[in-house]
């Protein structure tokens, strides 16, 4: 097993540092699962790159269609903004 010394950010490593004492585990360890993690994803550049544009529509509208429609209306005149202000 090879040694890497990584350089991050100090918020970024605090971060590492809660989440590994959140689960019990070593920095150590949580750093190497997220890492190999990582490099078994898919990188999004490549996935975008092989889908169509008719394949890239229809996973938004599936997208867009899994969340709930809030039929809401909105007044953003002028008026309701400063209505009850005097002006």
């Amino acid at each position: 097993m090879a040694t890497i010394t990584l350089m991050m950010p100090d918020v970024l490593e605090q971060e590492l540092q809660a989440r590994a004492r959140s689960q019990g585990r070593d920095v150590a360890s949580l750093a190497l699962d997220l890492v190999e993690q990582g490099l078994r994803q898919e990188p999004m550049a490549e996935y975008a790159q092989e889908l169509t544009h008719e394949q890239r529509l229809k996973e938004l509208l599936e997208w867009v269609e899994s969340h709930p429609r809030v039929d809401v209306v909105l007044d953003v005149s002028r008026e309701s903004i400063y209505e009850g202000r005097g002006e």
